[in-house]
């Protein structure tokens, strides 16, 4: 019943009375029945800025699910945090290795390295670092501090040094390609040479191989004495020709 056909029943209600005698216990229980309606009313009609105090409050819970519901999948796959998305879904586990199923952004917060992986790339944890076994890849690292040791990333024929900067490698089956972003870095070969790279400059791998130099011949050993005049041996005379007779 809405409030404007419950106040006129009232009213009817209130003019019947007044024109009709009803016993005393007939009125009362009337009576009774007309407040225990209103007072049902009353308890279950709920003002209009309840109703909206109401609905903000829900709408602040929902944010605060949305905002503090924690993502689906495990945090980390074999150490590997994914920055954005969850780990579980972006990365599957092979081994030791993660594969990225999607592209991805991690950190290893061991070595505070950040890696931008395309699909099908393959990362792997190192104690000293991280380790591209395949695919493209992007990598900025945090800047080091005074003293901190550089960050290491580990390619198939050697490693990266890096102090703070950024570059895009890419590791293929037989060999792989650094550029250099932003920083400086140092690549160092597993037979000990290293390169340094300056931005814009790209570095592929294996190095070329050592080129071997023929020994040089040595000098000749100086005769003793050798700024005095040596005499040389004497030249035996030539005999006269003898003429044959016939």
């Amino acid at each position: 019943m809405s409030e404007r056909n419950f106040q006129q029943a009232l009213k009817e209600a209130e003019r019947a009375r007044e024109t009709r005698t009803l016993p005393p216990d007939a009125e009362r229980r009337i009576r009774a029945r007309v407040e225990a309606a209103f007072e049902r009313r009353r308890r279950f009609v709920l003002p209009t800025w309840t109703l909206g105090l109401a609905t903000a409050v829900a709408a602040v819970a929902l944010v605060v699910y949305v905002i503090a519901r924690p993502a689906r999948g495990p945090a980390a796959v074999n150490g590997f945090v994914a920055e954005q998305g969850a780990a579980g879904e972006l990365l599957r586990a092979q081994g030791d290795a993660v594969i990225a199923t999607a592209p991805v952004q991690v950190v290893d917060p061991r070595s505070r390295i950040h890696v931008i992986a395309d699909l099908g790339a393959a990362l792997k944890r190192e104690p000293q670092g991280v380790r591209v076994m395949s695919g493209t890849v992007e990598v900025s690292v945090d800047k080091r501090h005074a003293g901190e040791p550089p960050a290491r990333v580990f390619v198939s024929d050697g490693l990266i040094e890096i102090l703070g900067t950024r570059f895009t490698i890419s590791q293929g089956a037989h060999g792989g390609q650094v550029t250099l972003h932003e920083g400086s870095i140092r690549f160092r070969a597993t037979d000990g040479r290293e390169r340094m790279l300056r931005p814009g400059e790209t570095l592929s791998w294996p190095l070329p191989p050592k080129v071997a130099t023929a020994p040089s011949t040595p000098a000749p050993l100086p005769v003793p004495g050798g700024d005095r005049n040596v005499a040389e041996p004497p030249v035996a005379p030539t005999p006269p020709a003898v003429a044959s007779t016939t």
